[in-house]
């Protein structure tokens, strides 16, 4: 690898997000919802019987709010990505801060 290289972390970040994905079966193999899309940032759930998981993407530069519907079964949520403990869902909807350009992965909890 170049010492020089114009995204040095990036490596770091592409090896981080395919060990989540071959530790989520919902990542791995389950169906695709879109849950909302807005200019910079999307998210969408997948969705397995073993696993549910909402992505949220941020491709701004600074950090966006992001708030979208959930099943309503669903209580909480687990940030697999980055953990800092559990994210509450309320009213049927998951409220979340994405920081800037990268991403939220959230394991669903009943």
């Amino acid at each position: 690898m170049r010492a020089h290289a114009p995204q040095p972390a990036l490596p770091r970040a592409i090896a981080r997000l395919a060990a989540l994905r071959a530790a989520s079966p919902a990542l791995q193999h389950g169906s695709y919802h879109q849950l909302g899309v807005q200019a910079l940032w999307l998210a969408f759930l997948r969705d397995s019987p073993e696993q549910t998981v909402v992505v949220a993407v941020n491709a701004d530069a600074t950090p966006t709010t992001i708030s979208v519907a959930v099943p309503p079964a669903f209580t909480s949520a687990r940030d697999l990505l980055d953990p800092a403990g559990p994210v509450a869902i309320a009213d049927g909807r998951l409220h979340l801060e994405v920081p800037p350009r990268w991403a939220r992965v959230l394991e669903l909890r009943r």
